[in-house]
């Protein structure tokens, strides 16, 4: 899930990303990075679910951001 500051959440989130979020790192930029990590693993596939704003809105831009990081 790519997050957002003050979006939901769908499960617990480790301090150290809360932290970068709360200090002003997109979480456009915190998902690249932990997809990288996975990629250089093995993983090579993921499911990715838009920020979803609170009251149900998704920002698809920060998704599309990801995809684009990865084409």
């Amino acid at each position: 899930q790519v997050l957002l500051k003050d979006g939901v959440l769908f499960s617990d989130v480790p301090q150290n990303i809360r932290d970068d979020l709360e200090e002003g790192r997109s979480g456009a930029d915190i998902a690249i990075e932990a997809i990288r990590r996975l990629r250089d693993s093995g993983l090579d596939t993921v499911y990715l679910v838009a920020p979803i704003i609170k009251g149900g809105a998704r920002d698809y831009e920060a998704a599309q951001q990801v995809i684009a990081a990865f084409r």
